[in-house]
Order: C-alpha cells, then sequence, then structure tokens
C-alpha cells in the first residue's frame, strides 16, 4: 500500500501553527524560569537571614559571657583573696565568701539566661559556698576546653537542677598575670541555641558544629565537622547524611577565611541550600539547611497547568489557520509546478508571477534563482576550461624545465672535468634552482626549503652583476619545518631586487625574517625588506587596492606576481590573511606575508 504524503497545505498549517506556538514556548520557559530563578533567590536570602540571625542570638549569649567574665574578673578585692587568702583572718575570710557570693547570686537574678555561674578558687584556703564559689579540685577544670556544649555538672551532686546538658564555658581567673582560679558560666542549651529547638516547618533545619583544626600535608590547615547536640536530631524532619557532613567539612575548610558561605548539596533527585557562618571566639560553624523541594513541587504544579493550557491553545489555533490558509496558497501551486521542472533539469523554466504578497515575492526569488543558476553554471564551464588550459601549460613548461635541467647537468659534468670550479659550483647552484621550481606538483613546502632556495636565487643575481646583495635571515630555528605554499617567498626577493636595489646598482642587503603578533596567536608574518628607493605613498596604496580585489585574474607573463601570492594565501587560508606592505621612498619597503600556523605542523 503506497504511503500517503503529506500535502502542502498541511504543512503550511503546521508552520504557522509553529510560529505561534514557539514564541509562546519560550515565553513559557523564559516565565518557568524567572520564577524559578525569583523562588531559588528568595530562599537563598531567606536562608542566609537565618543563618544571620542565628548568629546574632550566638553573639548576644556570647557577650553576656564576656560581661560576667570582666565582672567576676574586675572584682579587684575577690581576686585578692583567691590570690593571698592566708591574708585573711577566718572571720574576714568567711565574711568575704558571703559578701561576694550574695553578689553574684543579686547578679545572676537579674541575667535569668545564665543556667549556672560557678567560681573556683586554686586555694585550699578558700572556704566553699555552694554553688557559687568552690575550690578548683572538685572537678577536672584543666582539661575543658573553653567552650563545652551538652556539658553536664555532675560533681554538684545532690543539686540535680543544675547539671542539665549546657553550654559551658570555662576560663580562668588571674591577679597581676597570676592564675588565681577558674570561671565557669553555663546557660542551657535550649537557651543558647534557641533555634535548634524552635519548630522551623518542614523544609528548614538548622545547625550548629564544632570545629576541630586538622593539620594535614603541605600545613595547610582543614576543620573537621561534628554535630553540637544529638537532641537536635531527633528534632530534625531529616537528618544530615554522612555525604552532605563531609560536604559541609570541604566548604568550611576551603573558606574558613571568609567566615561565611553557601553552596548547594545534590542527592539523588533532592537538592538543599547550605548557607553557613563561623562564630571564630566559639570555634562553631551555625549552618542552615533549607529544601528545594517545595519549591519544586509547586513549581511543577504551576508549569502543567500552563502547558496544558497552551497545547489547548495551540489545538484552537491549528484548526483557524487550517481554514484560512486554504485561500492563500493558490499561488504556492505554481512554484511547486517550477520546482518540480527544475529537479528535472529543465532550468529555462520560469514562472508567472502574478500576485504582490509574499507568495509573489517568491515567486520573483524563484526566477532570479534560476537565472543564478544558469549564470553559475556557464562560470564553471569557463573555470574548468581555464583550469585544463592551465594544466596543459603547466605540462608543457615541466617539459622544457627537464629538458634544461639535463642540459645543465650535461654542461656541468663538462666543467668538472675541465676543473672550473667556480663553473661547475654556478651550474650545481642553477641546477638546484630548476629543480625546486619545476616540482610543481608538490605544492608546500618547509619553510627552509623556501629559504634555501632564496639563498641560491641570491647567489646567481650575483653572479651577473658588479655589486653584491646579502641576503640576512633572522627566522627562530623552531619555525624551519613549518609549511608554506611553494614559491611564497621568491617573488618577494625577485621584487626586491628588480625594484629596490637594481635601479641604484649598488650593494645592498636583503632581509627574511618573521613576526608575530601578541594579538593574532595563530599567525606568522614571514617579512621581506630591502633598503632600495621604496615607494611612493600612492603607488603603494594603489597596489594595496589592486591586491583587495580577489576576482581572479589570469597571468600571460609567466611569472608568479603579488596578485598570484595573495590569491594563494585566500584559497589556503581565507580573505582574512592579507600581504602588509609598508614602504618610504629612499629608505626601502618591507612585504608581510600572513601564515597560518596551526594548519602548518611539522
Amino acid at each position: 500500500m503506497q504511503k500517503k504524503n503529506m500535502t502542502f497545505s498541511k504543512r503550511i498549517v503546521l508552520v504557522y501553527t509553529f510560529i505561534v506556538t514557539i514564541p509562546l514556548i519560550l515565553i513559557m520557559i523564559v516565565i518557568f524560569s524567572n520564577i524559578r530563578i525569583r523562588n531559588y533567590s528568595q530562599l537563598k536570602n531567606e536562608s542566609f537571614e537565618t543563618v544571620n540571625k542565628n548568629k546574632d542570638e550566638i553573639l548576644r549569649n556570647l557577650n553576656l559571657f564576656d560581661s560576667i567574665e570582666q565582672m567576676i574578673s574586675g572584682n579587684s578585692e575577690l581576686m585578692m583573696f583567691f590570690r593571698t587568702p592566708e591574708n585573711f583572718s577566718e572571720e574576714e575570710r568567711i565574711q568575704t565568701l558571703i559578701t561576694e557570693s550574695d553578689s553574684i547570686e543579686r547578679t545572676l537574678s537579674v541575667m535569668p539566661n545564665i543556667y549556672g555561674l560557678r567560681v573556683f578558687a586554686n586555694s585550699t584556703l578558700v572556704p566553699e559556698r555552694w554553688p557559687i564559689i568552690m575550690r578548683s579540685s572538685r572537678t577536672d577544670l584543666y582539661s575543658l576546653r573553653r567552650w563545652e556544649f551538652n556539658y553536664a555538672a555532675n560533681y554538684i551532686g545532690n543539686m540535680s537542677h543544675l547539671s542539665d546538658l549546657s553550654v559551658c564555658s570555662t576560663r580562668i581567673l588571674k591577679y597581676h598575670n597570676s592564675p588565681v582560679g577558674y570561671l565557669q558560666m553555663t546557660m542551657k542549651m535550649q537557651t543558647f541555641f534557641p533555634f535548634l529547638f524552635e519548630d522551623k516547618g518542614r523544609y528548614k533545619n538548622d545547625y550548629v558544629f564544632s570545629l576541630f583544626p586538622v593539620i594535614s600535608e603541605g600545613e595547610k590547615k582543614s576543620y573537621a565537622v561534628s554535630e553540637v547536640t544529638n537532641s537536635k536530631i531527633a528534632q530534625c524532619n531529616e537528618s544530615l547524611s554522612a555525604a552532605a557532613i563531609q560536604k559541609i567539612q570541604n566548604e568550611i575548610s576551603e573558606h574558613y577565611n571568609e567566615n561565611y558561605g553557601t553552596f548547594t548539596f545534590k542527592k539523588g533527585f533532592k537538592k538543599s541550600y547550605f548557607s553557613w557562618i563561623v562564630i571564630p571566639d566559639m570555634n562553631i560553624a551555625v549552618v542552615n539547611k533549607s529544601s528545594f523541594d517545595a519549591i519544586r513541587r509547586n513549581s511543577i504544579y504551576f508549569e502543567f497547568a500552563v502547558v496544558l493550557s497552551i497545547l489547548l491553545t495551540v489545538a484552537i489555533l491549528f484548526f483557524i489557520i487550517r481554514q484560512a490558509s486554504k485561500k492563500l496558497l493558490s499561488g504556492v501551486y505554481s512554484l511547486i509546478a517550477g520546482m518540480k521542472k527544475i529537479q528535472h533539469g529543465d532550468y529555462s523554466t520560469k514562472i508567472k508571477e502574478d500576485t504582490d504578497d509574499e507568495v509573489g515575492e517568491a515567486q520573483r526569488s524563484f526566477n532570479k534563482m534560476v537565472a543564478q543558476l544558469n549564470n553559475q553554471i556557464e562560470l564553471i564551464k569557463e573555470e574548468e576550461h581555464l583550469i585544463a588550459e592551465t594544466e596543459m601549460k603547466a605540462m608543457q613548461n615541466q617539459i622544457n624545465a627537464h629538458f634544461l635541467y639535463n642540459i645543465l647537468e650535461t654542461i656541468k659534468m663538462q666543467a668538472v672535468i675541465a676543473n672550473e670550479d667556480d663553473i661547475a659550483e654556478s651550474l650545481t647552484v642553477l641546477g638546484k634552482l630548476m629543480h625546486y621550481s619545476l616540482r610543481w606538483k608538490i605544492h608546500i613546502v618547509n619553510l627552509s626549503q623556501e629559504v634555501d632556495y632564496i639563498r641560491s636565487y641570491i647567489y646567481l643575481l650575483n653572479l651577473r652583476n658588479d655589486y653584491v646583495i646579502s641576503l640576512q635571515t633572522e627566522i627562530p630555528a623552531e619555525y624551519n619545518n613549518i609549511q608554506i605554499p611553494k614559491m611564497i617567498l621568491q617573488p618577494l626577493v625577485e621584487n626586491s631586487f628588480s625594484h629596490g636595489i637594481e635601479p641604484e646598482g649598488k650593494d645592498s642587503v636583503i632581509k627574511v625574517f618573521s613576526e608575530t603578533h601578541a594579538d593574532e596567536p595563530n599567525r606568522l608574518y614571514l617579512c621581506v625588506q630591502d633598503f632600495g628607493i621604496g615607494i611612493s605613498p600612492e603607488k603603494c596604496a594603489e597596489i594595496q587596492n589592486y591586491l583587495s580585489d580577489d576576482f581572479y585574474e589570469k597571468d600571460n607573463t609567466g611569472s608568479i606576481g603579488l596578485k598570484n601570492i595573495q590569491q594563494r594565501l585566500v584559497i589556503l587560508y581565507g580573505k582574512d590573511f592579507r600581504m602588509k606592505i609598508e614602504s618610504e621612498v629612499g629608505r626601502g619597503t618591507c612585504i608581510k606575508i600572513p601564515i597560518k600556523l596551526e594548519d602548518s605542523n611539522d
């Protein structure tokens, strides 16, 4: 059964439908993207605001601890009592103990957030008054860090109401730079880290991590992390995975000096956003985790509703456009018929241009295309004829060159037999020159081969002149093996001699060197410079204008000119590769040829 193709009118309907649909889809994508970006940005801002708020709460508590420390350590009478209790009588000791402990208790009464305040004296002569003033020997204070979390004061005995898990700060008390005791302040975990125990909703969680410095290889400090409170894990809707904790550790280690940071963590289809801030004084990091799940779910519902609406709209548009297009396609079929004739080889086809709308414009474009196609066919035929003619001339020249080369070899052997070394050397150089030039099957050579050819050419020039032309080459050895078009430098040397040096008829120098430019990393400029009579600015501009025309020009002189070199550069590398001519009357001329380095491998 033959497959039935879709009609042209239906295709047009589909095209028009797509023309309407695609902008809608693009707009929809942009709207969805902006909504997601805005939601994600809002989520990130909220996360960072939350972690900043948590930091502020901690800093307020930290400042409270610092204020108490300043108050206790600034109590010179108490510090002196701790330093030299032996200078006090027993009655004075008891009175001082009562006075100072009552003062501390009054201070605590106006600081409800402080869970416990204990002052420890190193001297055994200082009496105790529980639970404010005690001796240091009551517990191992030396082993405690400045900050302890989930700390329980088990040494208090039957005062169990003061042994709940707390944040504990233990600090050394000094009097005149001598340790006299310890100050221990505690605050309940719920009070110090209230955000850990609040209901933050289903998609937000807060964490606090202790930081442990680790010296890794290369003496670079990194930080291990551990959660401050295990009780918080039970409060969370989802606890952190080992991979998430490892990611937090890596981020803090990498950006610790910045004191804060953000990153996104993805596990499977779940994506979370983390904000963290380090509180250096306590060596902890406050972390907030915000999940993208709610945003993604709401976005999916919204996008599904919008997509469904667009599909219904497209279906309605399809039927409307289908009815309207039937009246607009009558002129299209003539265009289709003309295309079929072209397909079958009838290039003389011309269709009637019977409308002024877009279809009429297409008909006129079709007729112009057919005319251009016929012109292009004629140009191709002419080019093929020129190529055949050029190949025939090249074959004739090659035959003549081979004949002359063989004759030169015979004359050279006669000069050797006759012990005419100078003549033999000259014939050897000439033969080398001819052998290089007649091998036109090879169009690409090494730069070093082209330079050797130039040396031979200068050698032969000096045989016929009564003045000396010196050749200076300044090309780094790294460029010797790059590939360049054959006979691309010799014509420039020949022009330097013919137009710059020969008119003066005196000793001169031709310099061949290379240049590279930082703004053109893939180009090497091969430069030929003479110090002859130079070119006037008008003539130089005329030559540049002549070379800027890429129209093929047939050369009947038999030589290779600047136009030929420029045409080969365009064919090999593109229209951007243009020769540069720099000249000054009386000071000489420099011609620079660009070579594409990336295509010039050894």
